[in-house]
């Protein structure tokens, strides 16, 4: 049977996939939810601690993922090549939670920053430690890890962000909003985009990138 702090939670993911956070109020929550308010602020107490619950409730899982796969055998490249794959799996799953956070960052909602402010030390922190292990192995290109990773993200991940709500489609060209709704979020095309990346960053590296197919 699902408590009533589940259904607060699930009730708020449910509006921030749709609305964002920046439109979430206690009232509004509570009447979706068929709850009173009071047992909102049992549970949770105010707006902010119940949006820091509800971010952390829906990405524990996330990061317990990406750090099982960063611990994962196999040569640093292959390992590098699987965090990023469930990193992307990830985005393309949640991409509507993702982009209204973005934008709720945007609209400046204190908690969605203060989450933000932590990933250096979260998923990003495992994401720079598989780079900088590739390049040890002399798998992928010796430069800043920070700029290595950028440069795959921005391949593979950015247009699936754009898909899912960073841009306004109507200021963009008719071509561009087509090939955003064709290709951007697919998993196979995203799949495809981060084979290309990884063969750039390890392109005249040694050993050349055999683990990527």
């Amino acid at each position: 049977m699902i408590t009533t702090q589940q259904r607060l939670l699930e009730t708020g993911l449910d509006i921030a996939r749709r609305h964002g956070l920046r439109s979430l109020t206690v009232r509004g929550l509570a009447l979706q939810a068929g709850v009173n308010p009071g047992s909102f602020v049992y549970h949770f107490g105010t707006r902010e601690r119940f949006i820091e619950a509800l971010i952390e409730h829906w990405y524990a899982p996330l990061l317990e993922r990406l750090t099982l796969r960063a611990r994962a055998g196999g040569s640093p490249q292959a390992r590098l090549l699987s965090l990023l794959e469930q990193l992307l799996d990830n985005l393309l799953d949640h991409g509507s939670f993702i982009g209204q956070l973005f934008m709720d960052a945007t609209a400046g909602e204190a908690g969605v920053l203060r989450f933000i402010a932590t990933l250096g030390d979260r998923h990003i922190r495992l994401m720079l430690e598989a780079v900088a292990d590739a390049q040890r192995a002399g798998q992928i290109q010796a430069d800043e890890p920070i700029h290595v990773l950028m440069f795959i993200m921005a391949a593979a991940g950015l247009p699936a962000l754009l898909h899912f709500g960073l841009a306004e489609p109507k200021c963009l060209p008719a071509e561009i909003c087509d090939a955003l709704d064709r290709l951007a979020a697919d998993r196979d095309h995203v799949r495809r985009r981060l084979r290309w990346a990884l063969a750039g960053v390890a392109y005249g590296a040694h050993p050349v990138c055999n683990d990527v197919p």
